[in-house]
């Protein structure tokens, strides 16, 4: 057989729209959209002399009607449909002969086509006198809904303008039944069916809604809230999609309805009223930053409820913090205040559905450092110059990096060295110190969001003591005699000076022990000299060593190691 397809239809829901036709008895349909193609032509062919120059098919008032346009000397021409859906795959044909052209030359049925419901395929041929046929001319697209079908009646649009105030817009309608065979038919639609409304970006949250809610006499309503976007005109339109058409797993047939334009008002003022505009607080503390969202209409201005207000960051959402206003549009931040005074920006970005304006004002913050309040107490010295106090640390925020130093000065007002650093907390410590008549201060440096802190001076008094000396040699035979000699000597606010007549310790520790044993004894001279002697046998430690009884001194040790070999 010779088949020659004509151009294809867009869709089968253009073809409907475009051919809709309603008989003169019943109440004028709503005007549908009229985009897409019409059924096209073939082409051109020398061989047959008959041909297809066009098929296609349309709603009229009295039911669906097949037509086509032929050339050459034609004596009739035989529609051909096919079922598709939903008889799952290629049904029996069923073949139309049309005798006689239209006054405009064109071929057509004018009667009712009576076949099954379902959707079908359409192709024709045009005959010569002679039995000589054309080629086989197919309309292209999806198959023609040879099906019930809803028609439009009565759609009334919400005329607006939408803005915040009034931003639902609500369509009306009915629909009433198209038998294919017979036209609209008046009777209310019963059948299962779903309404969608649509406005602007439909991708927009909102800006599409559905109702299956059909009254017994076909009427429905269907209100929703389309945001603009940054339209101040919306295009809003109808349809009607049958579920389950054209087959089960397929997606619903679409009826376009009518559309119009609404207008919408956007860009409606807003602003950020701060409860309480600048802050002044110090560095590190808790604060909170609230107020209300609020926008304009003639009466005044409102809450802004289930909104969003940004704050900090550089003035975008990606680098701020959010929170939702409430139902009278309230809002709060707990922040952190920072090391140093800034400016904190507050906006929103676009109000509920771009019917609002952005909203933006800056909240500045007086940064106040920190002071923290550093107390020395309770200090004293023991014989190995081991320093014990009690520190008291009160601070709002702590103190740079949690910590506080330990600092001694010779004569209290300068030369302050740092001996330790200890966490900032009140306790109790001892620590080990070089100098034991020193002068000992707490002290934290100045950073971002604290002041310097320096506690009460204390002073703490011992002579230190020192033992300068040794043995003779530091390699010997086992059993022969080394001589010990050193001066004991101490130190307070001048220069060193003999420690006359106090008694010097020689003590012996084993390599490898961790016992020490006392060999002998000394006593100073009125220089502090000393001198003793011993016979090691074995390698060791040897240690000279002072044990104060005096509250006003510290120890004294000095060791050398000797190899006896």
């Amino acid at each position: 057989m010779r088949r020659r397809t004509a151009l294809p239809a867009t869709a089968t829901t253009a073809l409907l729209a475009a051919a809709l036709l309603l008989p003169a008895t019943t109440a004028a349909a709503d005007a549908a959209p009229t985009t897409g193609a019409a059924p096209g032509s073939s082409a051109p062919s020398t061989d047959p002399t008959t041909q297809i120059t066009d098929v296609g098919a349309k709603r009229s008032d009295h039911g669906y009607v097949l037509g086509a346009t032929a050339s050459g000397p034609v004596d009739h021409v035989v529609f051909v449909l096919q079922q598709t859906l939903p008889a799952g795959g290629p049904g029996p044909k069923t073949e139309i002969t049309v005798s006689q052209p239209q006054a405009n030359g064109s071929w057509q049925t004018t009667g009712p086509l009576h076949v099954p419901h379902g959707f079908y395929w359409l192709s024709a041929y045009a005959y010569a006198a002679d039995g000589t046929s054309s080629y086989e001319s197919v309309l292209g697209g999806d198959p023609i809904p040879l099906t019930l079908l809803p028609v439009f009646h009565d759609t009334v649009f919400s005329q607006g303008p939408l803005s915040y105030d009034s931003h639902v817009e609500t369509v009306t309608g009915r629909f009433t039944t198209y038998d294919p065979d017979s036209g609209d038919t008046g009777t209310p639609w019963t059948g299962p069916l779903t309404v969608v409304a649509s406005a602007g970006y439909t991708q927009d949250s909102g800006n599409t809604a559905t109702t299956q809610a059909i009254g017994a006499d076909g009427s429905w309503t269907l209100p929703f809230r389309p945001q603009p976007g940054g339209l101040t005109t919306l295009p809003v339109s109808v349809q009607a999609v049958l579920p389950g058409l054209p087959c089960p797993g397929c997606a619903g047939e679409a009826v376009p309805g009518p559309s119009t334009s609404v207008p919408a008002i956007t860009n409606t003022p807003t602003r950020i009223v701060l409860d309480q505009p600048g802050i002044t607080q110090t560095a590190g503390t808790k604060t909170t930053v609230s107020g209300t969202l609020e926008y304009q209409n003639a009466a005044g201005w409102h809450p802004v409820p289930n909104n969003t207000v940004f704050l900090g960051g550089d003035g975008s959402t990606w680098s701020a913090i959010q929170t939702p206003t409430n139902a009278d549009g309230r809002f709060s931040f707990t922040m952190t205040v920072p090391g140093t005074s800034t400016t904190w920006p507050l906006y929103t970005f676009y109000g509920p559905g771009w019917y609002l304006a952005t909203a933006h004002t800056d909240d500045t913050v007086t940064s106040v450092p920190d002071q923290p309040v550093l107390q020395l107490s309770g200090a004293s010295i023991d014989a190995n110059s081991n320093l014990t106090f009690h520190q008291t640390v009160t601070s709002t925020t702590g103190t740079p990096g949690g910590t506080v130093q330990l600092q001694q000065s010779p004569d209290g007002r300068t030369g302050w060295t740092t001996v330790t650093t200890l966490a900032a907390a009140t306790a109790t410590h001892t620590v080990h110190v070089s100098n034991p008549h020193g002068y000992w201060r707490l002290y934290t440096p100045a950073a971002p969001g604290y002041a310097q802190a320096i506690s009460d001076t204390i002073h703490t008094f011992r002579y230190q003591t020192r033992i300068t000396g040794g043995p003779s040699t530091t390699s010997v035979r086992p059993g022969t005699w080394v001589h010990f000699t050193g001066t004991l000597a101490q130190q307070g606010y001048g220069p060193w000076t003999a420690c006359a007549n106090q008694t010097v310790q020689l003590w012996f520790r084993p390599t490898g022990s961790t016992r020490s044993y006392l060999v002998t004894t000394a006593h100073t001279n009125t220089h502090g000299d000393f001198a003793l002697w011993a016979r090691p046998t074995a390698t060791g430690t040897w240690s000279l060593t002072y044990q104060t009884s005096s509250p006003w001194n510290t120890n004294a040790s000095t060791s050398t190691t000797i190899q006896v070999n």
